[in-house]
């Protein structure tokens, strides 16, 4: 994971004090990002399960990067409820552009 405080380089935004994704692709890079994985493992259609390191940590990794980088709060139910890179995309899809 990225260290706190720390934005991920392709998220960094010039002359700003946060950072954010834009778009789908963007996400999917901040996806990995939490999962430790290579930039560009996420497609945007894999299943949570197949995920390597998708797990409690991650979800609360996920909780809190949506909500410093989105200024989201990720709503619980429908969080467990996911299975899928989709569901999650669709958890933030109003704030993501493109």
């Amino acid at each position: 994971m990225t260290a706190p405080g720390r934005c991920p380089a392709f998220l960094r935004i010039p002359s700003a004090s946060t950072c954010f994704p834009v778009t789908k692709l963007e996400f999917y890079l901040l996806l990995d990002t939490i999962l430790e994985l290579p930039p560009g493992t996420i497609k945007g259609d894999e299943p949570l399960a197949t995920l390597e390191g998708w797990d409690s940590l991650a979800v609360v990794g996920f909780i809190a990067t949506v909500d410093k980088h989105l200024k989201f709060v990720v709503p619980p139910k429908p969080l467990v409820a996911a299975t899928s890179v989709p569901d999650l995309t669709a958890l933030v899809a109003d704030k993501l552009t493109g």
